[in-house]
């Protein structure tokens, strides 16, 4: 598990947890799954879903917990200010840009669902197909 804000994207099975300290601003975005936070003196408790996102908005220890296989990204409100001087030359995100990239993840994600059930379906109708075979050649006659 990958849970440092280099990346991207970070990935959580379920009952895995991320800590992030001093957060205020930092926003939660989630891809897949469905995560429960709760931040130090608040509370609320917050249950945020694919397609939500989440802005932290209190200082001190904020838990991210995965209630289920969980795909999300962790990012400052405002990246421009917190980023390093070699980044600020990159354009931000758009929010139409991350939706995009959303439903691109879900879309290859479905194209490889389909891929694996298409195999396990013509692995198991070949097992069948041969069974038969087997079967229809232990009924017919001999001819002697």
């Amino acid at each position: 598990m990958d849970t440092s804000f280099k990346r991207a994207l970070t990935e959580l099975a379920a009952g895995e947890f991320l800590r992030i300290h001093d957060g205020c601003g930092r926003v939660i975005a989630v891809f897949q799954g469905l995560v429960w936070i709760t931040q130090q003196g608040d509370t609320r408790d917050v249950l945020v879903g694919k397609g939500q996102a989440f802005t932290l908005d209190r200082q001190g220890l904020s838990i991210v917990q995965a209630l289920e296989k969980t795909k999300l990204v962790v990012f400052a409100a405002d990246a421009q200010q917190e980023a390093p001087a070699t980044a600020r030359t990159a354009p931000r995100m758009s929010s139409f840009e991350l939706h995009r990239l959303a439903r691109r993840q879900r879309a290859k994600a479905m194209a490889a669902a389909a891929r694996r059930i298409a195999a396990a379906a013509k692995l198991l109708f070949g097992r069948l197909r041969d069974a038969r075979m087997r079967l229809v050649a232990v009924r017919q006659p001999r001819p002697w």
